[in-house]
C-alpha cells in the first residue's frame, strides 16, 4: 500500500505484476470544511517515496479492505446529508490506521534501519574525513603558492626601492636586518 500526493507521479516498470485492489483518488475540495484539510499534512506517507510502501499483514489488509468496502458501499447506495461526513471519517479511519501500520513497521524494520544508518554514518565520515583531507592539501598548496608569490612581491618592491637594481643579497640574514624588514 502506498500514498501518492497531489502533482506526485507514479509508475510502474513490471507489466506482469499484480496490480488489483483498491484506490482512493480524493479531490482536496471534498475535504474543505473539514478538519482533516489541515490534518492531512501531518501525514508523513504521502511524502514518501513509491519504494517506502507499506507492508501490511494479512490482519491489517483485512482492516483497510473493510475501511475500503465502507467507502466504496456509501458512494454505490447512500448518497444523502450524511454521505460526505462517513466517508471523511473512514478516510481519517484510513489514515490513522495506515499510520499506526507505518509505525510498526519502522519498528520491526528497526533493525534493518539501523545497519543502513550505520552505513550511512560510516560514508558520511568517510566523506567529511576526505573532505577535511582535501581542504588541508589545498591550504598547502594555497600556502606554498601565497609564500611564493609573497617572495616575488617583495623582491619586485626591493627593486623598485632601490631604483631598479636587482635584489640579490648574499644571505638571508643581510636581507632581514637592512632598512626593510619583511
Amino acid at each position: 500500500m502506498f500514498f501518492v500526493s497531489p502533482n506526485q507521479l507514479v509508475a510502474s516498470h513490471d507489466d506482469s505484476a499484480d496490480h488489483s485492489g483498491y484506490t482512493l483518488l480524493i479531490h482536496p475540495d471534498f475535504f474543505l470544511t473539514y478538519s482533516l484539510a489541515k490534518k492531512i499534512k501531518q501525514y508523513g506517507f504521502f511524502s514518501y517515496s513509491a519504494n517506502e510502501a507499506l507492508h501490511l499483514s494479512d490482519n491489517e489488509k483485512a482492516t483497510i479492505i473493510s475501511i475500503f468496502k465502507i467507502v466504496e458501499e456509501e458512494l454505490k447506495s447512500r448518497i444523502d446529508d450524511f454521505s460526505q461526513d462517513v466517508i471523511i471519517s473512514q478516510i481519517e479511519l484510513l489514515l490513522n490506521y495506515s499510520n499506526r501500520f507505518y509505525k510498526r513497521q519502522f519498528i520491526t524494520r528497526k533493525a534493518v534501519n539501523s545497519g543502513l544508518l550505520q552505513k550511512l554514518e560510516d560514508l558520511l565520515d568517510e566523506y567529511f574525513n576526505l573532505r577535511k583531507l582535501a581542504i588541508q592539501m589545498k591550504e598547502k598548496s594555497t600556502g606554498a603558492k601565497r609564500r611564493k608569490y609573497d617572495a616575488s612581491v617583495k623582491e619586485e618592491v626591493l627593486k623598485m626601492v632601490l631604483n631598479g637594481r636587482p635584489v640579490k643579497p648574499k644571505s638571508k640574514s643581510s636581507v632581514r636586518h637592512g632598512f626593510l624588514y619583511w
